[in-house]
């Protein structure tokens, strides 16, 4: 017998405010926002009812305010250097919250408290391949 395939969301997206539009990938758990529901729910559902998408994902889920963690990285590509953007995560805005923490982050500034701060680079762990060696110290 076969296993029953796991259905992940493999989809793009494009996203957009009144000054640029970008495109994002979206990979897995990131779509259920999308679609409502699990990409396995969105099978069972679809061979329900061949105009499930048409009728309650396209109309319900075009120019609703989300929020978006997305992952940025450059690649390259046919000597080409191209700027891929994947969604890590995304919900729908929440306005009573984000007011609560831009208040937070406006008190912090008044108090002299640093709200944003770079991140180190990142540096190779331990025992990687630059601290390996064939012999004792």
């Amino acid at each position: 017998t076969t296993q029953a395939p796991n259905w992940r969301y493999v989809f793009s997206i494009q996203v957009g405010d009144h000054s640029n539009s970008q495109w994002l990938s979206c990979f897995g758990e990131a779509g259920d926002p999308v679609f409502g529901c699990t990409a396995a729910q969105f099978r069972e559902y679809e061979m329900a009812d061949e105009k499930f998408y048409e009728k309650h994902v396209q109309n319900d889920f075009n120019y609703k305010p989300m929020a978006f963690r997305l992952k940025v990285a450059e690649e390259s590509w046919n000597d080409e250097q191209r700027i891929k953007v994947t969604v890590f995560k995304m919900e729908p805005v929440n306005c009573a919250k984000d007011g609560w923490r831009t208040l937070d982050l406006i008190q912090k500034l008044e108090q002299g408290i640093p709200v944003l701060q770079a991140k180190a680079p990142e540096q190779p762990a331990a025992g990687g391949p630059a601290h390996m060696h064939g012999g004792p110290g």
